[in-house]
């Protein structure tokens, strides 16, 4: 039985700092590439009656590359603020 929890449109708002992801579509557990960036928009809830991860679509900053791309919460982790703080101190 899985007990982990699936990321939700909530446990994200603009500005968060988060890891994103990009894989292989003929093998999605292959990372092409993978980096840091930050949330810029959030797609607004629609009226379909089935939302699902893979549907909610997150724009995020790439740092490395400096433009924004659009992903699903599939392929983000936010990165928590302890983290970050441990990080720089």
């Amino acid at each position: 039985m899985n007990t982990t929890k699936q990321p939700s449109k909530n446990d994200y708002s603009i500005g968060d700092l988060v890891k994103w992801y990009l894989s292989y579509a003929d093998d999605p557990d292959l990372i092409k590439d993978a980096g840091i960036g930050l949330i810029t928009s959030i797609q607004p809830p629609d009226k379909r009656k089935y939302v699902c991860q893979e549907n909610i679509n997150v724009s995020v900053y790439r740092f490395r590359q400096q433009d924004v791309m659009n992903f699903s919460l599939m392929h983000i982790i936010k990165i928590n603020k302890e983290a970050q703080n441990a990080q720089y101190s």
